[in-house]
Order: C-alpha cells, then sequence, then structure tokens
C-alpha cells in the first residue's frame, strides 16, 4: 500500500463545490454547522469572497483529491477583535480517521488515529466523558 501524498494550499475557486459537498456531509449528520438544509456554491459566493491573506482558507489535498478544509474566518468588524478568526474545519466522511488533519503545511500525514483514552478511567482524570457522535466526531460532556 502507497502512502497518500497529502498537502495544504490555499483553496481555489475549481475547489468550492467540493468544498460545498464536504460541509453539506456535516449538514447531513447534524453535526458543527448551525445549517439545517444543504447549501449551495451561489449560497455561499459572498462568504468565499471573504477570505484573503489575513483570513485563508485552505484544502487538505491527498493525491491530488480534496479531503477536507480548514477556513479562517473574520469574527467581528469591531476593531477590538482585528486580530481574532474563528475557524472551521471539515473532513471529507470518508477521510475520517486518517488523520489528515495533523499533517500540517507541506503535507505527511501519519496513519489512522487510535480511539481516544476516556479521561475519566482508571487512570483519573477529569471525569469528563467521551461520547462518539456520527462521523466519528467526539463530544466531551461531565
Amino acid at each position: 500500500m502507497t502512502k497518500a501524498t497529502i498537502k495544504i494550499r490555499r483553496a481555489e475557486a475549481s475547489d468550492w463545490e467540493t468544498i460545498i459537498n464536504i460541509f453539506n456531509e456535516a449538514v447531513a449528520a447534524g453535526i458543527a454547522t448551525d445549517e439545517s438544509k444543504p447549501i449551495t456554491v451561489a449560497d455561499r459566493e459572498e462568504w468565499f469572497a471573504q477570505f484573503d491573506d489575513r483570513h485563508p482558507l485552505w484544502v487538505v489535498d491527498s493525491d491530488g483529491k480534496v479531503s477536507g478544509w480548514c477556513a479562517l474566518e473574520y469574527f467581528s468588524t469591531h476593531p477590538a477583535y482585528t486580530d481574532t478568526a474563528e475557524i472551521a474545519i471539515y473532513i471529507h466522511h470518508g477521510a475520517h480517521r486518517l488523520f489528515i488533519s495533523g499533517a500540517g503545511p507541506g503535507g505527511g500525514g501519519r496513519g489512522p488515529r487510535p480511539e481516544p483514552p476516556d479521561p475519566g478511567g482508571a487512570a483519573g482524570g477529569t471525569g469528563r466523558r467521551r461520547h462518539k457522535r456520527p462521523g466519528g466526531a467526539y463530544r466531551c460532556t461531565g
């Protein structure tokens, strides 16, 4: 089995449809979004236009195929928040548990990630429990 070549690069207009498809996977699963129905590229043209050098939109490119994206979005127009960004990270369902989000600029994913330990287990911990959500995401409660 050959290792995938993973790199993180700035998103281009040709990536927009894939970015929206990945986002819509999260909408369908009901996780990590405030949207209740799928969106289109046309719905997000203004959103795509906001990205610049200070607040970029990146994609994870795995062997030439976009498998995730990360956006640093403007948090507020108030001057006190000039250096503040809201971050959004979405990974294609087929790439979950491949640890592509740890690739770093230039590539180098490390393969499948093990299940996270229960932080409230026998070894002590915080007493918080992890609950697996659809799509492999975890939510902590406690």
